[in-house]
């Protein structure tokens, strides 16, 4: 929802690290996609998004302001919530990050209240479209 204020090689580097998160439990659900592939069309990028297994190491110092990391960090939030279920990988892995970029506890709370507002948000007009 935010990837507008990411640079085009910051969207790159979200990208893999939101595929990385994805595979980080050994299943990446169809709701996880779906809102992967919503993220690909908001950052401008054709198609849709690829899945493939992102081996190499994501620098989180890409993401040097403020306002880009709390970006990320609510993006992978929401995505490891999005299909209703919480798997624990994916929530450490997004918390690493969080924790990586130095985020204060209140910035890391209002984070995940953010992202699972969000994401029901997102599911309720989901469930009303369909």
């Amino acid at each position: 929802m935010f990837l507008h204020v990411l640079s085009e090689d910051q969207k790159h580097s979200f990208f893999d690290l939101a595929q990385q998160m994805m595979v980080a439990d050994g299943i990446v659900a169809e709701a996880e996609v779906a809102y992967l592939d919503r993220l690909y069309w908001e950052a401008g990028l054709m198609g849709k998004a690829t899945l493939n297994d992102v081996e190499e190491e994501v620098y989180l110092s890409i993401f040097a302001d403020r306002r880009t990391q709390l970006v990320v960090c609510v993006e992978l939030i929401i995505i490891s919530i999005i299909d209703g279920v919480y798997h624990a990988k994916e929530a450490a892995f997004a918390n690493a990050t969080v924790d990586a970029f130095r985020r204060s506890a209140k910035e890391h709370t209002a984070l995940c209240s953010i992202a699972e507002h969000m994401a029901q948000a997102l599911v309720d007009m989901r469930n009303l479209m369909d």
